[in-house]
């Protein structure tokens, strides 16, 4: 019985060795890291396909802080930008494509084991007005004609290298979507460029 008594400390002092590891797992470092804590919520085309979330990267660029991944009819991309106090962003961006190229964008930051959208925060606000505007100065001869009754569609380009995300014009498709806003990280928040 006394060897028994004597077993119990140890063995409770073993279990709480077995549980610090994972309580006191590393915090996400690489693109890589944040996109395995992502979930639909955060990334609509990730629903239903957690499992093979490795299996549908496209192109991996840790080393820049980038990712693109396959989707029906379009992609996804996954971008790490950094704060001047070394925080993460992440960037995500999704886009569809049956026929013409719709999309969104959202900047979230990893806090207390759960994902907080900061985009609001971090990106200024374009009106649909702006979009119109941009489209008119970026369209050519032979471009479909929009009013703000009829918008433009539109998407989002994550950078690979860089720092400049781009709002596209999704009337064209993925392959010609014209530039219509830009806007580069300064290391607290997105700017938008200049006309």
């Amino acid at each position: 019985m006394r060897f028994l008594r004597s077993l119990i400390p140890l063995a409770c002092l073993a279990l709480t060795a077995v549980r610090l590891p994972a309580q006191g797992a590393a915090a996400p470092q690489t693109v890589l890291d944040y996109y395995d804590l992502l979930t639909s919520e955060e990334m609509p085309s990730l629903e239903g396909g957690a499992k093979s979330r490795r299996a549908r990267l496209k192109r991996q660029d840790v080393a820049n802080g980038f990712l693109s991944v396959e989707k029906d009819e379009g992609e996804a991309q996954v971008a790490l930008f950094r704060k001047k106090d070394r925080t993460a962003v992440i960037g995500v961006a999704e886009m569809s494509c049956a026929p013409v190229c719709e999309g969104f964008v959202k900047f979230l930051q990893w806090r207390d084991g759960k994902w907080q959208d900061v985009t609001d925060a971090l990106l200024p606000k374009v009106t649909d007005e702006e979009i119109l505007a941009a489209y008119n100065r970026a369209k050519t001869t032979g471009d479909e004609a929009h009013t703000l009754q009829d918008p433009p569609h539109v998407y989002w380009d994550l950078p690979r290298k860089g720092t400049t995300v781009q709002m596209l014009s999704g009337d064209t498709g993925p392959v010609g979507g014209k530039p219509l806003l830009k806007f580069t990280w300064d290391g607290a928040r997105f700017t938008r460029q200049a006309k």
